[in-house]
């Protein structure tokens, strides 16, 4: 039974456990693939805070990131949750699930040119405060590194998922983020029934220089 890997737009890490085991540490080095991956950490990373697009209108963010899953063998399942923009991308079979949250929606009302001091864009109104262009590139080439080391042990029972969040933040009194769907979808439920642990990274804003 080959092991297996979902990809979703909501980000869990539930891998660092199996970091340790010896079976899994002589096979191959998942840091060494992800440091391999760093030119399409960065482009990806890139294209996002370019495009910046608002909460459940990631059209283009969403279709790069399944792009680029299912060029890597995962299969993609889009609009989960009843949300147009998530998706669950997996690859392999058996358990238990590792689960990898991604997220990748911009705020509005933000014009910021990548740049550590503040140099607003006048031809731009949305952008990323916190980070989710990393968080989602970032969780694309966690997903990829598990998936291939994974793949290197013969007969090995495992899953990886990773989880999209295409909006996090509620906008309005009757509005739930994606975080909250996702739950109702029992998507978290389905990964940590399978899995040995499960942990979220966000980003952290930080203040521009004037």
């Amino acid at each position: 039974m080959k092991p297996s890997v979902r990809l979703a737009s909501l980000a869990l890490f539930a891998f660092q456990p199996l970091l340790i085991q010896p079976a899994f540490a002589q096979a191959a080095d998942p840091v060494a693939i992800v440091e391999g991956e760093a030119g399409r950490t960065q482009r990806v990373a890139q294209q996002l805070w370019d495009w910046a697009e608002l909460g459940y209108l990631e059209t283009r963010s969403t279709r790069l990131l399944q792009d680029e899953l299912a060029a890597e063998g995962f299969t993609i399942t889009p609009g989960v949750a009843e949300i147009p923009t998530a998706f669950v991308g997996e690859w392999g079979e058996g358990g238990p699930v590792i689960a990898i949250l991604a997220e990748f929606d911009a705020l509005p009302g933000i014009s910021q040119s990548a740049s550590p001091s503040r140099e607003p864009l006048a031809d731009k109104h949305a952008g990323h405060a916190c980070g989710h262009n990393l968080f989602g590139a970032g969780s694309l080439t966690a997903a990829i590194a598990v998936k291939r080391w994974l793949d290197a042990p013969p007969d090995v029972p495992r899953r990886v998922w990773t989880l999209a969040a295409a909006r996090e933040r509620l906008r309005g009194p009757d509005e739930q983020d994606s975080d909250v769907r996702a739950l109702e979808a029992e998507l978290f439920a389905a990964a940590g029934g399978n899995g040995p642990c499960a942990a979220c990274a966000h980003g952290r804003l930080m203040p521009l220089q004037e």
